[in-house]
């Protein structure tokens, strides 16, 4: 074994400087991040070579100080931390005091500066970390720093950098975050001569990414300001209908720091789950700022990683504020009518279920009719109110996957009042047989408050009829599974099935007791996995309110009383093993496991691709989707609407070039 020796000055600050300085990037940053430190509202970075052969940062921020211009080149010397309560509650961007001198340990580094009330200006010259030159020079407020000949005395580094234009893609990603977390401050990258990028630092982040991105993802982006104290979130989210095949658009920063944070992560997919496809990416751009004393920031060298003292608080804020920008707001709808009391109905057995005759109501409205699906009332889901208060359905069974431990009443309360639902032709969910399990009891509605009581104004308002689509022709039916409408300019395509998909889970978020359930006369004994059938047993009362009533049957088997009026019985080991992979889900909240379960039944009931229907369906279906913007995507995500304009297709067959 070698005797063990303590290493010189200058190979620790070698060694020291590889923590900091990985690339030209690593100094790109640093240096912006002292100009904002320094008050600067312009700053521009000039590169040449990738920044291998030399970088330039200059700002207008307050310089330094004659006296401190030697110092700052010093391992652990800064400006910006006293004491050690300082390190509990960072505010700016630098705090370390090592960039500066990690940098010059490893270039040739010229660096000018002047304060405001200096007379003169003073200029610096290091080589491999050590002074060369020190005097008096002439020049703008601010600082100018020049870096040169970058690991030019440690080849082992050097050897591997990437290509010039490698390394100059990460300088310009660098200073793209630094303009997105900064809008206010100006950032010019002029690389080999030529300008890359300019921000005009006007404070609007939406500006920033126009500059950016440009007009189209501009336009694709939408705001999010929500504030949950101590925590807010401000920034922007793309659309559902611009997303990335990887998560290279996703931009988050903790106060102004561009920073990598699974949690912030976490809570933005989550959010867009349900609204994109699986394997696509939201873009965001989203700055999380809480009080400095809740953030971890010394953490990682490179100050890119943080730690939160409330990492649910963080999650909530960012996934809430995420969610309430991409939900469409809420269409004013009637207020309920009185509730009034009557006999639950009996459900019908499954045996008697076999058909559903095509029906009128008077109205005009048509309705599907499925030899095996009897209980999509397609053109019922489509004329439904757009928009009702969600949460009374939601609640409810969120209180029931939640209070599963609790006991539950053996038997329901004499009278039950049902919610104000739309009129339908599917049977109510009502109570079964005894031994068939017990479902949860629907809630009382509040009676209804007179316009005239003092909180009158916060009830919702009447619906206007004024809620009219695109004027459009309908051109029919494709495959039995694309309608193709037309409009002025516009072709229209949509998917069938996942349009009325998306109705049926909206429908049935709102209105949880309205799935049709039946009795299944020749009860199937259903055989699965253990560990399947105690997860299930574990959410009996819940999924009862779903329409799934089991009981163990001993050993691993089950056996299904009731099942969702949209399954046959020999469906029914299918469709539990389905349920328990989604009760199975690690992490996932009691909403989310819900949802799950809603959007397998809003598949299963929704009208089937192949099927073909009528000119008067496939026309309500298309007012729906062309007025509710929460048509817009499939509960697993997947677009309803796609549109090619009239210009798009004359390029296509070359009538306008």
């Amino acid at each position: 074994m070698q005797k063990i020796h303590k290493l010189s000055k200058h190979m620790a600050n070698l060694i020291a400087a590889g923590e900091v300085v990985e690339r030209p990037a690593s100094v790109v940053k640093e240096l912006i991040e002292n100009s904002i430190d320094a008050g600067a509202s312009v700053v521009t970075v000039e590169i040449t070579g990738g920044g291998i052969a030399s970088i330039s940062v200059t700002d207008n921020g307050s310089g330094i100080p004659r006296d401190d211009v030697e110092t700052a080149f010093l391992r652990h010397a800064t400006s910006k931390l006293r004491t050690e309560e300082d390190l509990s509650k960072i505010e700016t961007m630098g705090f370390r005091g090592e960039a500066l001198a990690a940098i010059a340990a490893v270039s040739h580094v010229t660096m000018l500066t002047k304060t405001a009330d200096a007379p003169v200006g003073t200029r610096i010259v290091l080589d491999g970390g050590a002074v060369a030159d020190l005097a008096d020079a002439g020049c703008p407020n601010g600082t100018k720093i020049t870096v040169a000949d970058l690991f030019f005395n440690t080849p082992a580094r050097h050897k591997f950098l990437k290509k010039d234009s490698t390394e100059a893609a990460y300088v310009q990603t660098v200073c793209q975050r630094a303009a997105m977390a900064h809008p206010d401050l100006s950032v010019k990258l002029i690389k080999d001569g030529a300008v890359e990028l300019h921000t005009p630092g006007d404070g609007s982040l939406y500006t920033v990414l126009y500059c950016l991105y440009g007009r189209d993802t501009a336009l694709a982006l939408t705001e999010v300001n929500d504030s949950r104290e101590p925590v807010s979130v401000r920034g922007y989210v793309s659309q559902p209908t611009l997303t990335r095949a990887s998560r290279t658009m996703q931009f988050f920063f903790v106060n102004g720091r561009p920073v990598k944070n699974g949690t912030i992560q976490a809570a933005l997919e989550e959010a867009f789950r349900g609204k994109i496809v699986a394997g696509k990416f939201p873009c965001a751009f989203l700055n999380v700022m809480l009080p400095a004393d809740m953030v971890d920031v010394n953490v990682h060298p490179a100050k890119t990683e943080v730690k939160f003292s409330a990492e649910k608080r963080v999650f909530e804020a960012v996934y809430y504020g995420v969610k309430a920008a991409l939900e469409p707001a809420p269409a004013a709808v009637k207020p309920a009518p009185e509730p009034t009391l009557e006999p639950p109905r009996p459900l019908a057995p499954a045996t008697e279920q076999t058909s559903l005759p095509v029906t009128g109501d008077g109205t005009g409205e048509v309705h599907f009719v499925y030899k095996k699906h009897m209980n999509s009332t397609f053109a019922h889901d489509i004329m439904n109110d757009k928009e009702t208060e969600r949460r009374g359905g939601k609640t409810l069974l969120r209180d029931s996957f939640a209070n599963e431990e609790t006991a539950v009443p053996s038997e329901p309360p004499a009278q039950s009042v049902p919610e104000s639902l739309p009129p339908t032709e599917r049977e109510p969910l009502t109570k079964l047989p005894e031994q068939s399990g017990t479902f949860f009891p629907r809630p009382v509605p509040p009676p209804s408050i007179p316009q005239s009581a003092p909180n009158a104004a916060e009830q919702p308002t009447e619906q206007p009829d004024g809620d009219k689509p695109e004027d459009y022709r309908l051109v029919g039916e494709l495959f039995g599974v694309y309608i193709l409408a037309e409009t002025a300019d516009k072709l229209l395509m949509i998917d069938k099935h996942a349009a009325h998909e998306r109705i049926r889970f909206n429908e049935l978020l709102r209105h949880t007791d309205a799935i049709p359930a039946q009795t299944v006369l020749d009860a199937p004994v259903i055989t699965m996995p253990p560990e399947e059938k105690d997860l299930l047993l574990a959410h009996t009362a819940a999924l009862s309110g779903l329409g799934f009533v089991i009981e163990d049957f001993g050993g691993s088997s089950l056996v299904v009383r009731a099942l969702p009026a949209v399954y046959e019985p020999a469906e029914a080991g299918e469709a539990l093993s389905e349920l328990a992979r989604g009760l199975a889900v690690r992490g996932a909240t009691q909403d989310e496991k819900r949802e799950k379960i809603l959007r397998m039944i809003a598949c299963k009931s929704a009208v089937r691709s192949g099927d073909h229907s009528q000119p008067e369906e496939l026309r309500r279906l298309v007012d729906r989707v062309l007025t509710d913007e929460s048509v817009r995507f499939c509960p697993h995500g997947r677009p309803v609407l796609a549109v090619i304009t009239k210009k798009e297709l004359e390029k296509r067959f070359q009538r306008i070039v």
